[in-house]
């Protein structure tokens, strides 16, 4: 069974490698490690950078979400973001 949940602190090198997997996959590109982790962390701390959540079956975490406000300057509202992340 498929569940979706808000991510825990304790899920954010899980999350990390997710995102350093899918660059390398989609781009071709290496993403350090350690900065990515403290990115995902960064966003753990401060909740108004985003929200994280992880989606799991059978109790393993297969993909990660994380969603944003980002202001637009057309508008002059906040518009609500996801940003999907490698499975």
């Amino acid at each position: 069974m498929y569940k979706v949940t808000e991510a825990q602190v304790s899920q954010a090198e899980i999350i990390a490698d997710f995102q350093i997997k899918m660059a390398l996959e989609s781009e071709n590109y290496k993403l350090d490690k350690k900065t990515v982790s403290n990115g995902v962390k960064a966003v753990f701390k401060d909740n108004t950078k985003g929200k994280y959540y992880v989606c799991k079956y059978n109790d393993n975490i297969i993909a990660s979400l994380l969603t944003t406000f980002e202001w637009t300057g057309q508008t002059h509202t906040f518009i609500f973001r996801t940003l999907s992340k490698y499975s």
